[in-house]
């Protein structure tokens, strides 16, 4: 993130000198200890063209990032309207299914898979809302 946000400005968010900020991401074993702040990593981010972190804490978990432009929705209201449509088909799909034992072990899965992709879409508009939380 500092290569993206280039030196100065990371000692600008940060308030760490550039050979702090060097130490964090050193190979060098005597500094093996050290570990960037988060709340240095949050401003580094936030200043970045990509929330590096983000994708890498997503990906690890086997989730992936989509921004609002990648919904195909244009406005917020857009955005919305789709969630919410995408919710109530899987509350029906959920419901059509009179008891989890009656579901196919496809089905589960496919239900979890909506719950994700739901997840992440209200993901991206509370961000797009400036959420952080």
């Amino acid at each position: 993130m500092v290569k993206d946000v280039g030196m100065k400005r990371a000692v600008e968010l940060t308030g760490k000198s550039k050979a702090t900020l060097g130490r964090y991401y050193a190979t060098d074993p005597e500094y093996a200890d050290r570990f960037m702040p988060i709340s240095d990593v949050v401003a580094l981010e936030q200043a970045a063209t990509f929330p590096h972190v983000t994708a890498a804490l997503a990906e690890a978990q086997g989730m992936t990032l989509t921004s609002l432009e990648q919904t195909g929705s244009t406005t917020f209201q857009d955005a919305m309207v789709s969630v919410t449509r995408h919710f109530a088909r899987l509350i029906e799909s959920h419901l059509s299914s009179p008891t989890r034992q009656g579901r196919s072990n496809n089905e589960t899965a496919r239900l979890l898979d909506e719950i994700s992709a739901l997840q992440r879409s209200l993901v991206v508009l509370k961000n797009s809302l400036g959420g952080s939380d």
